[in-house]
């Protein structure tokens, strides 16, 4: 009886301890993954990829450590590293997070942890490469951008992005649809609201390319966007249209009225817009632009 009751409780203490271990390796994983995560949002990149690898070390299971790691990396534009820790962590784990972070990968269109784009690819109406470009930041704001063409040759660099004590942004850049090639800035103008009510453009000499003034309706939607060539001459009203709240395309007249093109955005399944078809005042297809492959 005696030896039946110190094997119970033998049995009790082994299932105690073993309780208690895997309690102490979730603790252990947790408190490496929000310290990566904490260093991952203040944009100290290094510092998480650190503290996320000792939490895979301790849990490889973990599909959201693998995810944030990625994240890091992109953070350094490091897209290899980024690839590689997604493989890794989906042949583990099978996650669908993973597999979805490694198909934004593949398309050449990757955001980074708070969702800005870090690489935006452009591509034909048949799925062929036409330019591509990559962001740096300062944490959450965007710092430069350089351009290659298809081939991933440099065509360009810019770092004139501008903001204010707010945060909010004061120049951006212009490029052109079919060579991607930054070829002017623009200016933002503010309301009260924090909403962009004028935006002046220039060319990369520093003249004026005219500017646009921007209207809203009463549900504060952006509705309007009238041009004004450089002589303060109205050349065009694009109207946005809506499917709810969600923008879907635009619809372009000339100062007299007349229809000149109309577009239509095409989303993902996440609702980032990737593409646009333009339709003339005919309905023929004027271009075909994607972000996809």
């Amino acid at each position: 009886m005696g030896m039946k009751k110190n094997a119970y409780w033998t049995v009790v203490v082994m299932l105690l301890l073993t309780l208690l271990g895997c309690k102490s390796t979730a603790a252990r994983w947790q408190e490496q993954y929000d310290l990566g995560v904490r260093y991952l949002s203040n944009g100290e990149y290094e510092e998480a990829v650190i503290a996320f690898n000792a939490a895979i070390e301790i849990d490889p299971m973990q599909a959201d450590a693998y995810l944030n790691l990625a994240n890091a990396y992109i953070g350094m534009n490091d897209f290899d590293a980024a690839r590689e820790i997604l493989e890794r962590g989906y042949e583990l784990t099978q996650s669908e997070a993973l597999k979805s972070k490694l198909e934004e990968l593949d398309s050449g269109n990757i955001f980074d942890f708070w969702g800005n784009p870090r690489k935006r690819s452009c591509y034909d109406g048949s799925g062929n490469l036409k330019w591509y470009h990559i962001y740096k930041y300062d944490k959450k704001q965007a710092m430069s951008v350089t351009t290659y063409d298809a081939s991933g040759n440099q065509t360009g660099y810019w770092d004139g992005y501008r903001y204010d004590e707010k945060g909010k942004m004061l120049y951006s850049t212009i490029f052109e649809s079919d060579s991607g090639l930054v070829c002017g800035m623009c200016e933002f103008v503010y309301d009260e609201q924090g909403r962009i009510v004028r935006t002046n453009d220039f060319d990369l000499d520093g003249s004026s390319g005219g500017y646009h003034i921007h209207e809203y309706d009463e549900a504060g939607n952006h509705i309007h966007i009238y041009y004004h060539d450089r002589e303060g001459e109205l050349q065009s009203d694009t109207q946005y249209v809506f499917d709810g709240d969600r923008r879907i395309g635009y619809e372009q007249y000339g100062p007299e009225g007349a229809l000149l093109h109309r577009v239509e955005y095409h989303f993902d399944e996440q609702g980032r817009e990737i593409g646009e078809i333009g339709y003339g005042a005919n309905g023929e297809v004027l271009w075909e632009q994607t972000s996809e492959h």
